[in-house]
């Protein structure tokens, strides 16, 4: 995607579009299996996950509302892939774990994510990835330190 000339607006531009790109791509995949992107991250989070998590634990790496987590942990619940559990910690909080049926839908996730990595990454030179992951890494950096930088937003009322 060139065009402007501009390596920097270049840059921010295509890596949005791609960033959006593999995200329409993901959910379309995870569609064929009835889950959606935030649905299969979930599962991951979980499968991955050593112990159960706290609802609170898996609403901060969704990066998502609260109330959007909760109507997502409902609706795995009612389906039987994920259950709420009694926090060993916190008695008024609930963890959640994968359950056995959710394990094989988990591994469908990883699957289709695997997939996904070859077919997008398919022909593209290894020494160019380690430049893009290096380029991509420090971009994440300036962003995290720009993102702590800022001073806590006022609620909208």
């Amino acid at each position: 995607m060139d065009g402007y000339g501009d390596p920097y607006k270049d840059f921010m531009r295509d890596l949005a579009f791609a960033s959006r790109s593999m995200r329409t791509c993901f959910d379309l995949r995870l569609k064929r299996h009835d889950l959606t992107l935030a649905r299969g991250r979930i599962l991951l989070y979980l499968a991955s996950a050593e112990r159960p998590m706290s609802q609170a634990e898996l609403t901060m790496l969704l990066e998502v509302e609260h109330s959007t987590a909760v109507r997502l942990f409902d609706s795995l619940e009612q389906i039987g892939y994920i259950t709420r559990l009694p926090s060993a910690s916190d008695r008024r909080a609930k963890d959640i774990a994968l359950t056995e049926k959710g394990r094989p839908v988990a591994a469908t996730v990883q699957r289709v994510i695997d997939e996904m990595r070859d077919d997008v990454l398919r022909g593209i030179d290894p020494a160019d990835l380690a430049i893009a992951d290096r380029v991509l890494n420090q971009v994440t950096r300036n962003l995290t330190g720009l993102a702590a930088a800022q001073p806590e937003a006022e609620p909208v009322s």
